[in-house]
């Protein structure tokens, strides 16, 4: 049986602490229990819900520094109706603006949907709010609402005067709360055979959100109870759902029509989503792109890569920005795998990286905006959380793993719904990082956020850009160290637009020497710095936006144009210019070890220390001249990484100097000696350096 390869790593990353249980917390009395059900928005912020001792129920948020309290039972409901404090909360919904979306009941009865966005705390709709499109106050029944990266709050809702119900998108802009109904059971159903009715139920579309104001929304809808006449929909800035499949449509690769349908993920236009129909025990997952719907994978005969079997079950599929889809399958033979597309992400043929033992099942897969998927893996040793695309698989966190001084005894999966941030309640986000509650040996819980280290994993030359050639195909990003450090020596190119990332390290693993290009207009900016190793290579122009540290054996150099440091700077190797190039370094410099501008140019700032050695061109002199009969023989000092050439010249109203011989290289220490023979005219010598 032949595997697909794939590199597995027990652990390639930091985890963060978030929340432990004892810590304190603003505006709560009682210590916190450690937090429950995490998401995670794009910037890094993870927010979840808390019981301290004192039996407060809060929803905080935090990214590795202090916690901030959103809301707490000692807050008042905002909105009309009595004064009373809210009850509990469901788990937030967050964005990476920092806003959080939540349902919260409030001691005397009231229920609503809220928005905090740092600036306040603001209903949305509570039973106590007039319904724009019913007759009554919102009945809010939904405990998970969603939110968009424009802080749109979508949640489904009802009214008290009528049995009418709905998906509504709310919008606090200067303190103004503004709702607008999107879907509603006044609507009819398209695509439910020849007598169309109108809608009876929506599930959980909330979650299925686009990004943006008025997002796109894909959502499973019935005119009946059950699945006897339901579809998929999908709705674009119209007020008409369009259907995408229903029971009255022919199941692609099943053979026969659609019987079923589990919830929607929708990315804009995109939509994934499994169903069942055809011949009895009929599944598949299937794919809408603005055009005709498409089979990703079926149960009909069709072989499971990997598993050496067909397909036989499928999981709800996750979606991802550039329209991968991933999901986890069950193959006739009973094993399992998780899958990107069709190609295997982990399988339980494999070992789980930590565990020591082969999976035995897949649960809870999501997938980001770059691919990288996010699973959670079972053995019969453990379990764990697991990120792959279908190279590299790397264990974020598992049973047994040593954690904040004690051992990890159990783990929450991430909450994943449908892709990274759709409706902001997903625990991954497209940074790669995962938030993840877990219990301790010690008998602490807590709130962790792990971040993948990101290595340049490919055996050759290539580009920064795309992220396909580090880790996990994730795109370097701010909270990333990376690392280029190959086994043999290669070249990176870029980045060629601004990156910013938390640490980088230039610096071959083996033999050769590991260089970054860097390539206009593109720069770099680093929150704890740049190191270039022994066997590192930075070459220019260009920008590198924080401290840079240069080892001994490490080079920075250029050949033309301009390299900045903006940050202070230690040099212990080289730093270079050659062919007119220029060196910028703003901030302070201790130069331990050579600065070359010889041929460059080099004006030391305030805040220079030299304890080295600078070669610039006050060295490029002739030492000596000697005529020997009718030839000259000159002499100059060389220096290693330059090329001198001797010229000569009949005249110098012309300029047109000519090369004597073969140019020679310069090593540091040994005099050059240049021969000519002129014989009886006259002429004048040169030395060029490059």
């Amino acid at each position: 049986m032949i595997f697909p390869a794939f590199r597995a790593t027990a652990q390639v990353g930091t985890v963060v602490k978030i929340a432990l249980s004892g810590d304190s917390a603003p505006n709560l009395v009682g210590t916190i229990g450690g937090g429950n059900n995490p998401v995670l928005s794009n910037s890094g912020v993870v927010a979840f819900t808390t019981l301290t001792l004192n039996n407060e129920r809060a929803i905080l948020t935090g990214s590795g520094g202090a916690l901030t309290t959103i809301a707490s039972t000692h807050d008042f409901a905002p909105g009309p109706g009595t004064a009373s404090r809210l009850l509990q909360f469901s788990d937030p919904a967050n964005n990476a603006r920092g806003a959080i979306a939540f349902f919260a009941p409030s001691i005397s009865g009231q229920s609503g949907i809220y928005f905090a966005d740092g600036s306040g705390l603001y209903a949305i709709a509570t039973t106590n709010t007039p319904n724009p499109s019913f007759p009554g106050n919102f009945t809010v029944y939904s405990d998970l609402p969603g939110i968009t990266s424009a802080s749109s709050v979508y949640f489904n809702g009802g009214a008290s005067l009528s049995t009418d119900n709905g998906i509504f998108e709310g919008l606090v802009s200067g303190g103004i709360t503004q709702v607008f109904p999107r879907i509603s059971t006044q609507q009819i159903a398209a695509g439910m055979g020849v007598n169309p009715a109108r809608f009876l139920a929506f599930h959980d579309a909330a979650a299925n959100l686009g990004n943006g104001f008025h997002s796109d929304i894909a959502f499973w809808g019935s005119t009946s109870s059950g699945n006897v006449n339901s579809g998929i929909y999908y709705l674009h800035f119209t007020v008409t759902p369009e259907p995408l499949a229903t029971v009255y449509d022919a199941a692609p690769g099943l053979g026969g029509l659609f019987s079923a349908f589990g919830d929607p993920v929708n990315v804009t236009t995109q939509t994934a989503f499994h169903a069942f129909g055809g011949l009895v025990g009929g599944e598949g997952i299937y794919m809408s792109a603005a055009g005709p719907l498409t089979a990703v994978a079926t149960n009909n005969n069709q072989v499971a890569p990997g598993l050496n079997s067909t397909f036989g079950r499928f999981s709800d599929p996750a979606l991802s920005t550039s329209g991968a889809v991933a999901f986890v399958a069950t193959a006739v033979n009973d094993q399992s795998a998780v899958y990107r597309g069709l190609t295997p992400v982990a399988t339980t043929f494999r070992l789980a990286p930590g565990l020591g033992a082969t999976f035995t099942s897949f649960y809870s897969v999501t997938i980001n905006g770059s691919g990288c998927i996010c699973f959670g893996g079972r053995t019969a040793s453990g379990s764990g959380i697991y990120l792959g695309d279908g190279t590299d698989l790397v264990a974020v966190a598992y049973q047994g793993q040593g954690l904040q001084g004690s051992t990890i005894s159990a783990l929450t999966p991430p909450t994943f719904i449908g892709g990274p941030n759709r409706g902001g309640r997903s625990g991954f986000n497209d940074n790669g990082q995962v938030a993840f509650s877990t219990l301790l040996t010690n008998g602490k819980s807590g709130t962790f956020l792990f971040t993948p280290i990101l290595h340049y994993r490919t055996a050759a030359s290539g580009n920064w850009d795309g992220g396909l050639n580090f880790t996990l195909g994730q795109p370097p990003g701010p909270p990333h160290d990376v690392s280029i450090d190959p086994a043999t020596a290669l070249t990176v190119m870029g980045p060629f637009a601004p990156t910013s990332v938390r640490s980088l390290l230039i610096n071959g693993s083996g033999a050769g020497v590991a260089e970054l290009a860097l390539q206009l207009p593109g720069f770099i900016s680093t929150t704890n710095g740049l190191t270039i190793g022994q066997k590192g290579l930075l070459t220019g122009p260009g920008t590198i936006n924080g401290s840079v540290t240069i080892n001994a054996g490490g080079v920075a150099t250029a050949n033309s144009g301009t390299l900045t440091f903006n940050g202070n700077t230690i040099n212990e190797g080289v730093v270079g210019m050659t062919g007119g190039a220029t060196f910028i370094n703003n901030g302070t410099f201790q130069n331990n070890g050579l600065i070359d501008v010889i041929t460059g140019n080099f004006t030391p700032q305030p805040g220079f220390t030299n304890n080295g050695t600078i070669l610039d061109k006050s060295l490029v002199k002739v030492k000596q001249l000697t005529k020997n009969g009718a030839g000259v023989i000159v002499t100059i000092d060389g220096y290693t990484g330059h090329t001198y050439q001797l010229q000569r010249s009949g005249s110098l109203s012309t300029d047109t100097f000519t090369n004597v011989g073969s140019p020679v290289a310069g090593i540091t220490g040994q005099p050059i000696q240049f021969a000519d023979v002129f014989g009886a005219s006259d002429g004048f010598y040169r030395v060029v350096v490059f």
